[in-house]
């Protein structure tokens, strides 16, 4: 990773990956688990709004794909944040509708996740809207100041994990996703 985009993720709080690995596998795998997973949907509170889908852990033999994807991102997070991380976990998502604003923690602790989408994503259609720079400040998110990531699949998205963000107009979108601490 460039010196340019470790200051870019530590100014907007995001970088995207260009065609960062094969999706093709990895959707397979991810497929092949939610369809053979005992667990239901969820149903996560964001406020007064509401995140659906269904979630997956992707962190044994049987997702051997994630794992190797789990290892291959920590030194990514690691210069990112500029020391040493632990992963804490590797799951996937397929989501049931838009996502509220909302951050991924709210704690003192210094995290960042790496998101691939494993459908392409415009803004009419449930890609990721990030407000950029407000992992740095408490903010009321505005039309204006939010920015839409277009992805392909192979795209992956590093986000600081207190970043604003949401999506709108998306339902069905599969994400896979690992997180460092």
């Amino acid at each position: 990773m460039s010196p340019e985009e470790i200051a870019r993720f530590r100014d907007l709080g995001f970088i995207v990956l260009r065609r960062a690995f094969d999706p093709a596998p990895l959707s397979r795998e991810l497929d092949r688990a939610l369809a053979n997973s005992r667990r239901g949907a969820f149903r996560a509170e964001v406020g007064a709004e509401v995140i659906t889908g269904h979630y997956v852990p992707m962190m044994c033999e049987k997702t051997a794909l994630s794992l190797e994807l789990l290892d291959r991102f920590g030194p990514l997070a690691e210069a990112l944040l500029e020391r040493p991380v632990l992963s804490a976990r590797a799951k996937g998502v397929r989501y049931a509708a838009s996502s509220p604003w909302h951050r991924d923690s709210t704690t003192d602790v210094t995290s960042v996740g790496f998101l691939a989408y494993l459908d392409p994503l415009r803004a009419d259609n449930g890609a990721l809207r990030v407000v950029p720079g407000s992992h740095r400040k408490e903010i009321t998110p505005t039309p204006e100041q939010e920015h839409a990531l277009l992805t392909d699949p192979g795209d992956v998205i590093a986000l600081d994990e207190h970043l604003f963000h949401g999506s709108t107009g998306g339902h069905d979108r599969r994400q896979w996703r690992v997180d460092y601490v």
